[in-house]
């Protein structure tokens, strides 16, 4: 599959070297090689078009070779917030639903619209995830889910910067 996204004209111009933006970012495993996954920037391919409205859209899509088959995938998106009230859960599970429902089972269905062995939905920010002005906000954010291929996936809040592990 990393082959085929480096292969296709539009996914190509979506790679990008590390996911991360305003200080907070994600990292990867000391025991994944760089050849084992590709970053795609989704908000670059959204805010590429032009359309008047367009849809709330993660910063990044992590493709993972898994050791013995298969692939995993991580749904990243990055804030660099300083209060509670910037934080809006309704855009941010939208993006993740952008993601799935239109990134990857409509636009890019024949590369990307795969079974993974491994679905992550993360959200990194640089907020103290216990405090208790954002405790509340950590706490409603973990029981929404978005469904891919009928299967619910959770949505797992990080301070940065947390570390994509190696898929078996």
């Amino acid at each position: 599959m990393i082959e085929t996204i480096l292969q296709d004209s539009e996914l190509s111009q979506l790679i990008c070297e590390e996911c991360a933006e305003n200080d907070v970012s994600v990292t990867f495993d000391g025991t994944i090689s760089k050849d084992d996954y590709i970053i795609l920037k989704v908000d670059n391919y959204y805010n590429s078009l032009n359309i008047e409205k367009r849809p709330p859209a993660p910063d990044c899509l992590i493709v993972l070779k898994c050791k013995n088959q298969g692939f995993a995938l991580a749904v990243v998106e990055l804030k660099n917030i300083h209060s509670a009230q910037s934080l809006t859960l309704d855009n941010l599970i939208a993006k993740f639903e952008t993601c799935f429902d239109d990134f990857i089972a409509n636009r890019f269905k024949a590369i990307l619209d795969q079974d993974y062995q491994r679905i992550q939905l993360i959200f990194v920010s640089n907020i103290e995830l216990y405090k208790r002005d954002i405790g509340l906000k950590v706490k409603a954010l973990m029981s929404y889910s978005v469904y891919y291929r009928g299967k619910r996936y959770f949505v797992r809040p990080y301070m940065p910067t947390p570390a994509i592990k190696a898929c078996y």
